[in-house]
């Protein structure tokens, strides 16, 4: 009788035993007890929080040109960094022409009003070297590309490996035939650190034409206000 006793104890045990190994977290669904192994499933689930906000910088001075008393055009663009962790696609949606005396974002105010912004091809080559002062004053032709940022972390004048093919937007927007918006530049993601893309003038007369008749007793300065706009690429 004693025995039986020490049998169904020990039964006891070694059931309690299965029992409890088979609560552990790795949800068994089967357990050899000779030699205490097992196999069985769980599920690991994950979420991520998407991007919800655009995090740019454009510098509030906009490009800058100059047209010398030789004719010849020079330009200084601009540098747009991104704090974004995704690639964006930069937009030219809009262009003014501001009047004369406007000081917009508090810089100095223009001399004359800007020259409507027309085509390269309303004239031909011959035809913009010969305008009157009149015509000079009154049309332009204008466009805008994007470029290298250089190692001074400023706008170049060219669009090379520096950035990647996929990130590149290598037609110049012109803005005097903008209609709707056009795609002007990419700038990469600012994960990690921030991104930087460039835009310029493009100084190719095929795409960036004026008059040469810019005839007054000082400089004639005039402004363009544009609107760009910053997209996830999708």
């Amino acid at each position: 009788m004693k025995t039986n006793i020490q049998k169904l104890l020990m039964t006891g045990l070694l059931t309690g035993a299965v029992i409890m190994n088979s609560t552990v977290p790795v949800l068994a669904d089967a357990i050899n007890v000779s030699d205490g192994a097992g196999q069985g499933s769980t599920t690991m689930s994950g979420t991520v929080s998407t991007v919800t906000s655009i995090d740019v910088t454009v510098p509030i001075g906009g490009i800058n040109f100059q047209i010398d008393e030789d004719g010849l055009l020079q330009a200084q663009g601009i540098v747009i960094e991104s704090n974004t962790a995704v690639p964006l696609t930069v937009n030219m949606i809009s262009v003014e022409s501001l009047e004369a005396g406007d000081s917009t974002d508090g810089l100095a105010a223009t001399t004359h009003k800007a020259p409507t912004l027309v085509k390269a091809d309303t004239y031909t080559a011959d035809e913009w070297n010969n305008l009157s002062k009149a015509e000079t004053e009154a049309q332009i032709a204008i466009s805008l590309k994007q470029v290298d940022v250089t190692a001074e972390g400023e706008a170049g004048t060219e669009l090379t490996e520096a950035t990647t093919d996929e990130l590149k937007v290598s037609t110049p927007v012109e803005l005097g035939d903008l209609g709707t918006k056009k795609a002007l530049a990419h700038v990469e993601s600012g994960y990690g650190e921030a991104a930087k893309c460039a835009i310029n003038i493009e100084t190719d007369s095929a795409y960036t034409n004026y008059g040469k008749a810019w005839i007054s007793a000082d400089d004639i300065t005039f402004r363009y206000l544009t609107t760009l706009e910053f997209a996830f690429d999708m």
